[in-house]
């Protein structure tokens, strides 16, 4: 303190660590949802109100047990191994420093100003059982997967660091009457978000670390088989590269993964907050303010469909699987064409590979699918920020030494 100042400052540095294992879609999961996958009816009624109902056709066919397809995710080691788990040591560092003065203009003003730079290192695993895709998921396949780390070790990073966060803040008190019965305050500040766990759980799904084990079964002309003869799911080889999407030469479905990637210029997101309130004593220990808080967010995180359906893909589909296109037949449906209720859900992913398609409506084959297989997701900055607005009266009674609030 010194004057009419009163100055204070801070340094904190973190070291923040998580250990865990998650082992998602370790255990076989099997799907019934042939109606929604595959278009298939388990049972026809005439009424179409019935018929066409998503949720009681995969249930029958789920009491039918007839298997529509096989997953399972298979966990490897930096050496190819096969690991029963997927444990994962995610490391970060932080650091912070602030600066900060409230200055006593006059006896019944006081101005509060200060900065603060906040730093959140790119967080990493600290035995390199972390890669992502430095290249556009939409791109030509082959993708090759790379190891991502700690810059230090000479790795690259999940992400670029931002060294640019820097938070000033600013505030007023002011008692206008100089009574200390009125007290006007208003502020503002930016304040920086930190990105940790989820963020980093979802990459665990990347390979080679990871590879997916699938299998469909059901085709129109041959329904899928019971639960009770379902084979243990074969060994996969670890690899990083993904090859392109579809069967093979052995007719083994290839290139289905669950990846989770992080844009590369990712920033931190932030907010503004700021506030104008007035306080009064009305006498007899009441005591009623007036608030307004605003907010507003940048830079907000989302996640997308790195591959989606291409709508110049989904016009030449909606073109072709009209009835009279003479083109239009010997699809695994119950007409034998494909029309409107065809083209939707996984269909637009691997519609091709079932059978009910010309083609997909995707433009890479290599990250195909949701649902059966999982959509190719990318952290991406948000372009809209998120705003919000309050005001509130509230009145303070203190009868007694009792503190009292009531809100409108």
């Amino acid at each position: 303190m010194k004057g009419q100042h009163t100055v204070k400052t801070g340094v904190e540095v973190r070291d923040v660590y998580s250990n865990s294992i998650n082992d998602f879609l370790s255990r076989t999961t099997v799907d019934f949802n042939n109606f929604s996958n595959f278009g298939a009816s388990a049972f026809q009624t005439g009424n179409q109100l019935v018929d066409l109902q998503p949720t009681l056709q995969n249930m029958v066919w789920s009491l039918f047990g007839a298997v529509g397809s096989e997953t399972q995710a298979q966990f490897f080691d930096k050496s190819g191994n096969r690991a029963p788990d997927d444990p994962r040591g995610f490391r970060q560092q932080e650091f912070n420093a602030f600066i900060q003065d409230s200055y006593k203009i006059v006896a019944n003003l006081t101005l509060s100003y200060g900065l603060r730079y906040q730093f959140n290192g790119v967080p990493y695993e600290i035995h390199d059982f972390l890669s992502t895709l430095f290249t556009n998921p939409s791109g030509p396949a082959p993708f090759t997967f790379t190891i991502a780390g700690n810059k230090d070790q000479g790795l690259p990073p999940l992400y670029k660091n931002d060294w640019h966060d820097f938070e000033p803040r600013i505030g007023l008190a002011w008692d206008p009457f100089k009574q200390g019965k009125t007290s006007i305050r208003a502020g503002y500040g930016i304040f920086h978000d930190r990105m940790f766990g989820q963020l980093l759980g979802l990459t665990r799904g990347n390979p080679p670390f990871q590879q997916i084990f699938f299998e469909p079964f059901f085709t129109p002309a041959s329904i899928g088989p019971p639960v009770s003869t379902l084979s243990p799911p074969s060994n996969l080889t670890a690899t990083p590269v993904v090859p392109d999407f579809g069967f093979n030469a052995s007719g083994m479905l290839q290139g289905g993964i669950l990846p989770f990637l992080i844009d590369p210029h990712l920033r931190m997101p932030y907010s503004q907050s700021w506030h104008f309130g007035v306080q009064h004593e009305l006498g007899g220990n009441l005591l009623v303010e007036v608030n307004y808080v605003g907010s507003k967010g940048a830079r907000l995180l989302r996640v997308v469909d790195g591959n989606p359906p291409q709508p110049a893909l989904l016009a030449q589909l909606d073109a072709f699987c009209v009835r009279t296109n003479p083109s239009n037949s010997g699809f695994h449906t119950q007409s034998g064409q494909c029309d409107q209720t065809t083209l939707q859900f996984d269909n637009l992913w691997i519609g091709a590979e079932s059978g009910v398609l010309p083609f997909d409506a995707r433009q890479q084959q290599c990250l195909p699918a949701r649902g059966i297989l999982h959509r190719c997701s990318i952290l991406h900055l948000s372009c809209p920020a998120d705003e919000h607005h309050e005001a509130a009266i509230v009145r303070h009674r203190r009868p007694s030494g009792i503190h009292m609030v009531a809100r409108d």
